[in-house]
């Protein structure tokens, strides 16, 4: 009985797994005195892209 209720059940797991992606770090402030906006100001020890966002696993258990 319950083969037949269950025999037309699919399930297609979408797995996710991402590392850190780089950020710029920003001041917020107009730091450089050239008027852009957005504000992209960065402080002057860091480097383009020198912080990352944290690592991101994601799990889509989805029936079809």
């Amino acid at each position: 009985m319950a083969h037949g209720t269950f025999s037309h059940i699919e399930v297609a797991p979408i797995l996710t797994f991402e590392s850190g992606r780089p950020v710029n770090p920003l001041t917020g402030l107009d730091s450089n005195q050239s008027h852009a906006f957005p504000l992209s100001a960065r402080p002057r020890a860091l480097e383009r892209n020198s912080l990352k966002t944290p690592a991101v696993f994601t799990m889509d258990l989805r029936c079809p």
